[in-house]
């Protein structure tokens, strides 16, 4: 056999695992080329599209640098649309002490009285020191209130004199509240009573270039108000207001661009910020210019990929690898290429290509190689199984040369002891005139080991009958009663002989009225069930305890079924041996009990039992005794007196299946 096992590993597993394995890994081989190309596809069209978004970008970026329009940010915070210093203070442009005294003397003076709701006083507080003050900046201020005080005290004509004068002489560093009082005048005489066309003409015309001079100086709200006041329609203003709005709308999209970025897309517009010069900064020391123009971005068309363009630095970082952990283009359906401002620019976004039947494609992958790694598994199980199936025919072939050596053993020793005893006696008989009572001696023994040796043949022609799986046994109803009186006549000699206390429990006495004792009838094979029995009791009186020992023959009837048990008190049976007690020609080797056996009788017994329909059941303790019980159906079950039980892992062809109770005695007896 190992020969055999070995020439079947060299010469037909190994070649099958070898060829196995090499299959394995060309469907290994063929899906990993198929996400290939299908990650290269993704990628080559993620190239191309971004291509396409650089050129647009390129274009962008050559009107954005071309555009008046720019904004100013410094240490990554927004300063405004200039860098021009704020307006002087007053102490800067006071000529003296005494003249910054009298102007914020007048200047808090009128202010009060305007707080108080006296204009007229207020005028008077505004003008009192006016022709001591000297500074033009001071001197526009104070007239500009002036100017306010008397339209409020009624004055009109005086009003919009001194309104007229700040529009005409007040310098552009004069303001107020963070606007010049020249333009805060203009925007006074507009609200006033409608003057001519000319006149109203004019003063526009002035309140739109003083507006002009301040626009890098103010925010781009109060501009829009401002407008709106002086400069009503006026289309480049409009246009201004609104390329404003879309840079600081940008801007705030992209804040990066603010502090160090180069460059940022944010939507369809593109940021470019370049650092101001020392010299036109001023006291804003490292002052970024932003600027922003539109992009003319390609349609996101990837040869029927699905394709979008995410913004941002980190975007473009993660499709080069850079921001640390794997982004979404790892898959092979899916493809990241980086988008930068010219060659060598930076990186301000990235296209992302991704393939919406990957998945489909996938699958149709997974399944291919499915297919083939079935067909290999396939052929593999089927090398083993075949292995498999030669490895166990050699061993059952195995296993039934060992039990022909012990079916061989085991009755050659069975039969030569009833042969020898049959011979002596035989001859005793031939040479001797023994008298009557030797010669009925004589006779009882020739006529027990006849008995024995008939019954060991008989065992043996049982156990070649099973294999005829459509032999039935011939039902009919049975009087348990009657039939375990007759084996109960000859166990009780054999126990008396034995030294054995034999007795009979629920078994009516023959020809009684049979009233106080229900008769139990089962339909069964009488023969079979006496066969059955004698198996049984046989064990039990082989395996007695030393001293008392006692075997009990009981009869019951149950829902159904009829149970004939036979009880011992010897020697019992051990945990380890009761699920093969019932296995042809296995015994359980005692050491203090030289018992003869075959090893067929208990699986003889049961056989018959499951061919009547019934079983046999095993209660066992070492030490204490065992009880097996027959039972029988108390009806005809015809499928279980024509068909043979099924066949069970393991057992020869038409055998019972092994019981999953344990068993003893002959024919699977200890």
């Amino acid at each position: 056999m190992a020969r055999a096992v070995i020439a079947y590993l060299l010469l037909v597993l190994a070649p099958s695992a070898v060829l196995a394995g090499l299959a394995f890994r060309a469907a290994g081989w063929d899906r990993e080329r198929g996400l290939e190309e299908l990650a290269a596809r993704a990628r080559n069209e993620a190239e191309a599209l971004a291509r396409r978004v650089e050129a647009a970008l390129g274009d962008a970026a050559r009107r954005a640098r071309e555009d008046p329009v720019s904004g100013y940010a410094q240490d990554g915070r927004w300063l405004g649309w200039s860098l021009d210093p704020p307006p002087p203070d007053d102490e800067a442009v006071a000529s003296s002490a005494e003249e910054l005294r009298l102007f914020r003397l007048s200047l808090r003076g009128g202010e009060s009285y305007e707080a108080l709701g006296d204009p007229a006083r207020a005028l008077d507080a505004f003008s009192f020191y006016l022709a001591r003050i000297r500074s033009p900046v001071l001197r526009a201020r104070l007239t500009f209130a002036a100017g306010r005080a008397a339209l409020a005290a009624g004055s009109e004509a005086l009003g919009r004199a001194l309104l007229e004068r700040v529009l005409g002489e007040a310098p552009p560093e004069a303001c107020e509240d963070g606007l010049p009082v020249g333009l805060l005048a203009a925007l006074r005489l507009l609200e006033g009573p409608a003057a001519g066309g000319g006149e109203q003409g004019r003063l526009r015309a002035e309140a739109r270039e003083r507006l002009a001079a301040w626009a890098p100086r103010l925010e781009t709200g109060l501009l829009e108000r401002l407008g709106r006041s002086i400069a009503p329609g006026d289309r480049e203003l409009a246009e201004l207001i609104a390329r404003r709005r879309a840079l600081e709308a940008a801007a705030a999209l992209r804040p990066e661009v603010l502090a160090s970025a180069p460059a940022a897309l944010a939507g369809d517009a593109l940021l470019l910020a370049e650092p101001v010069p020392e010299g036109l900064a001023g006291p804003a020391r490292g002052a970024r210019s932003i600027r922003c123009a539109r992009v003319a971005l390609p349609p996101l068309e990837a040869g029927g990929l699905a394709a979008r363009l995410e913004p941002g630095p980190a975007a473009a970082e993660a499709s080069t690898g850079r921001a640390g952990s794997p982004g979404p283009e790892d898959s092979p359906g899916r493809a990241a290429c980086p988008v930068r401002l010219g060659p060598e620019g930076p990186a301000v976004a990235r296209v992302l290509v991704e393939d919406p039947a990957f998945a489909a494609q996938l699958e149709a992958l997974d399944r291919r190689r499915a297919l083939l790694a079935s067909l290999v598994g396939l052929l593999l199980l089927g090398t083993l199984a075949g292995g498999a199936a030669l490895a166990a025919y050699l061993a059952r072939e195995r296993a039934l040369g060992r039990l022909r050596v012990r079916l061989l053993a085991n009755v050659s020793h069975e039969i030569k002891t009833p042969v020898t005893a049959i011979r002596m006696l035989s001859e005793v008989l031939a040479h001797d005139a023994p008298d009557a009572a030797k010669a009925s001696r004589y006779a009882r023994l020739l006529a027990a080991e006849s008995g024995r040796l008939s019954q060991l043949v008989e065992n043996l022609l049982d156990l070649s009958r099973p294999a005829r799986a459509g032999e039935a046994l011939a039902l009919e109803p049975v009087d348990l009663a009657a039939v375990a009186r007759r084996v109960a006549e000859g166990a009780a000699a054999i126990a008396r002989e034995e030294g054995v206390a034999f007795r009979l429990e629920g078994v009516p006495p023959e020809g009684g009225d049979g009233s106080a004792v229900e008769a139990v009838v089962a339909v069964a094979d009488p023969a079979a069930v006496e066969r059955i029995l004698s198996n049984l009791l046989d064990n039990a009186i082989k395996y007695r305890r030393a001293e008392g020992p006692e075997v009990v023959l009981s009869l019951a009837a149950g829902p159904g079924e009829a149970r004939i048990a036979v009880r011992d008190n010897g020697v019992g049976i051990p945990r380890r041996d009761r699920e093969r007690v019932f296995e042809e020609l296995y015994r359980v080797r005692y050491d203090d009990y030289a018992v003869k056996g075959s090893g067929l009788g208990l699986a003889i017994a049961r056989r018959l039992a499951r061919k009547l329909g019934g079983d046999i059941e095993l209660e066992s303790r070492e030490g204490e005794g065992s009880t097996f019980t027959l039972r029988l159906p108390r009806e005809a079950r015809r499928e279980a007196a024509l068909e043979a039980p099924p066949e069970a892992p393991g057992e020869a062809p038409g055998e019972p299946p092994r019981p999953t109770g344990a068993a003893r005695g002959e024919g699977g007896s200890p």
